[in-house]
């Protein structure tokens, strides 16, 4: 393949994005880490959870929440784990829900 079909292959996809009038296929999601606690400790876990790990307060959770878009289709809640807090996990979903 050569530089010309991969220019025109570009344009190709280019044209068609150009030819939407509105985006149809839009996630609308956030992913909130309310904890970096896990028992767990996973030797491949991207996130690298801990059982000493911190947790956001529920104060900074609730600047969080207020601050969040209106038209979210999903909110994520992840961390290490998020069980690990009974508590915090019941006030930040209340404070969701809200």
């Amino acid at each position: 393949m050569n530089t010309t079909d991969i220019e025109t292959k570009i344009q190709n996809r280019l044209s068609l994005l150009a030819n939407i009038e509105q985006p149809r296929f839009i996630h609308k999601c956030i992913c909130f880490a309310i904890t970096r606690k896990c028992p767990f400790e996973c030797r491949r876990c991207f996130f690298c959870g801990s059982k000493d790990g911190e947790s956001v307060s529920i104060a900074d959770a609730k600047a969080i929440i207020a601050n969040l878009s209106d038209d979210l289709e999903e909110i994520v809640l992840t961390g290490g784990e998020p069980f690990v807090d009974m508590q915090l996990l019941y006030d930040i979903l209340t404070e969701i829900k809200k």
